[in-house]
């Protein structure tokens, strides 16, 4: 095999090995599973900020592998989760947005503006949707607004074997970046599987919020970039699961709720 990048040229099959996850214990908590695939993709680096710890590796990260410039193959975990938050987070407030200015009539400037900010710094004016994405602003100063949601990677391997490979990956990544707001890295292929979580007593909303989310990134419309996260050029969703689907009477209680804020928006004086 010989190249690197757009040039690589070589056995495509190089790729399809089976993955076997690591068994995970039952926390009783609302979870989906998506099966990414990264097929001969670029691994697409972006910003300084949020980028890998040598000291300090996070362990549950998939694999990618990676062809250097002699043609020789090699693995390296890669961090597919926070590019994989980064595109669900933009999935679910995109039909927020869509289903607040399109079916409740809402102000486009309000709902973006207010209600549910473009900037995900910024307070959501709506509680629920606060409490569920979190506004970092505040986290940093009071530690009391964490997202009600999080996104994991299940483990490959032990994390003994995974130290000096993810700070090779830091090392590599920090060299290739150079002040550049993305930069390509090499050719990177293979899968993992990302599990959004929910707490255990999560509304019928929020689950449905977050199945409707996962249908919307596997048409595969968004793209898996995004600054200061690591994303992906080539990466879809293959596969979607949950852990319990939504009973009968809670298919539409993402509409009620929408409904319900809307009222609360347009008469707040009757809602105290």
């Amino acid at each position: 095999m010989t190249g690197s990048g757009l040039d690589w040229q070589g056995n495509c099959d190089v790729f399809g090995q089976d993955w076997t996850a690591l068994p995970e214990p039952d926390s009783g908590e609302w979870k989906l599973h998506m099966r990414i695939a990264i097929d001969k993709g670029l691994h697409l680096t972006g910003g300084r900020k949020g980028m890998p710890v040598s000291g300090d590796p996070d362990d549950a990260q998939a694999t990618r592998k990676r062809i250097d410039e002699n043609g020789k193959l090699s693995e390296e975990p890669v961090d597919c989760a926070s590019a994989v938050k980064g595109r669900f987070r933009s999935a679910m407030e995109m039909l927020l947005r869509s289903h607040l200015i399109n079916e409740e009539g809402l102000g486009a400037g309000l709902v973006c503006d207010t209600l549910l900010p473009c900037d995900p710094r910024d307070k959501a004016g709506i509680s629920d949707l606060a409490a569920f994405f979190g506004h970092a602003q505040e986290r940093k100063r009071e530690g009391r607004c964490a997202a009600q949601w999080r996104v994991e990677e299940q483990l490959w391997r032990a994390a003994s074997s995974r130290r000096m490979e993810h700070n090779r990956l830091d090392h590599f990544t920090q060299q290739v970046m150079n002040q550049a707001l993305f930069t390509f890295g090499p050719l990177s292929g293979g899968e993992t599987c990302v599990t959004v979580v929910l707490k255990k007593d999560a509304p019928p909303w929020q689950r449905q919020l977050v199945m409707h989310a996962a249908e919307l990134l596997k048409l595969e419309l968004l793209p898996w970039s995004g600054r200061a996260s690591r994303g992906y050029i080539g990466a879809s969703v293959k596969d979607i699961q949950v852990s319990a689907p939504l009973a009968e009477c809670e298919k539409d209680a993402l509409k009620a709720t929408l409904k319900a804020w809307k009222q609360k928006v347009e008469n707040p004086k009757a809602h105290v």
